[in-house]
């Protein structure tokens, strides 16, 4: 079983793929994780950790405000239920902070 992680308020996270409800930040180096602990289903998982995290975590974390630190891997559940942008590449988010950063300057609110 596979797991998809994405970034959520600059947190590396992770969702049980089990559908459980548990989510867990990822602990540096992780390629597994069980899912324990308060409503812990026992799944075992492996992690699909994109190649670039650190290029991705890099360009997010010149975000000053948390809510705006996001990344989601192509197909993931909450990406796609919230039309959000998947699969972006550090060079797309570098692009996408500057036009929040020329529409803030101009006084124009995205809600990103």
């Amino acid at each position: 079983m596979e797991a998809l992680v994405y970034v959520n308020h600059g947190r590396v996270i992770v969702d049980c793929p089990t559908l459980c409800g548990n989510a867990y930040v990822i602990p540096m180096g992780a390629a597994t994780l069980t899912c324990e602990g308060t409503g812990g289903c026992g799944a075992n998982f492996a992690l699909v950790i994109p190649s670039n995290l650190s290029d991705l975590l890099a360009e997010l974390n010149k975000r000053p405000a948390l809510a705006n630190r996001n990344w989601f891997p192509e197909a993931h559940p909450i990406a796609i239920k919230g039309s959000l942008e998947m699969n972006q590449s550090p060079t797309d988010l570098a692009l996408e902070f500057e036009m929040m950063s020329t529409l803030d300057t101009l006084g124009i609110e995205l809600g990103m």
